[in-house]
């Protein structure tokens, strides 16, 4: 994108902003509402079917995803992305509760390390201690929900690889270095740019 081109979408935009921000109101509220009832307290206490997707619209899982779909898209990727989920697979129809290895051997010792790990990011995310965040084994695009959510302006809400990519190059910032990173470093890249601007 040229320079001109950049300008001239900023202005557009910059003529939109009320309508935009009066069309989005509601996903603010629902954002709020989300932020308050999964606040770190309440975690720290959520029991299983509070937290999975497959058990109904009351859950962190449903509401982050679904509810919130709005403030940035993570649907499409499996529910694997949120460590332990209840329903199906494509070889097994059974519907029960289902977990990645890479937080535990079960789905009870998976949820179990699952929520720390979502309490620590959500406080990495307000120190802004990127290195944690880089590090949280949580999946990449559900990470990018929970601090866009809980930190809308401090986070960038894009949260696809590919996407990131694109407007690393779109803006001329894709350096082979960059293009390597972690998403959180992509974002990160975005974000500074857009500040700098």
């Amino acid at each position: 994108m040229n320079l001109h081109d950049l300008r001239e979408a900023q202005a557009n935009f910059t003529k939109r902003i009320d309508d935009i921000l009066e069309e989005r109101k509601h996903l603010y509220k629902l954002r709020g509402a989300f932020t308050r009832r999964f606040s770190i307290n309440t975690l720290s206490n959520l029991r299983v079917d509070g937290y999975v997707i497959g058990k109904g619209g009351h859950t962190f899982c449903y509401k982050i995803e679904r509810e919130l779909d709005g403030l940035g898209r993570i649907i499409g990727a499996t529910a694997f992305k949120f460590g332990v989920y209840y329903g199906r697979t494509k070889q097994d129809t059974t519907d029960k509760y289902r977990f990645t290895s890479i937080w535990g051997s079960d789905s009870k010792i998976a949820y179990q390390n699952v929520i720390p790990a979502i309490i620590e990011l959500i406080k990495a995310g307000k120190k802004e201690d990127i290195e944690t965040i880089v590090n949280s084994k949580i999946s990449p695009m559900f990470k990018g929900k929970i601090l866009s959510v809980y930190y809308p302006d401090r986070y960038l809400n894009v949260f696809s690889d590919d996407h990131l990519k694109y407007f690393l190059k779109f803006y001329d910032l894709d350096t082979k270095k960059l293009l390597r990173s972690d998403p959180v470093i992509k974002r990160e890249a975005l974000l500074e740019f857009k500040n700098n601007d």
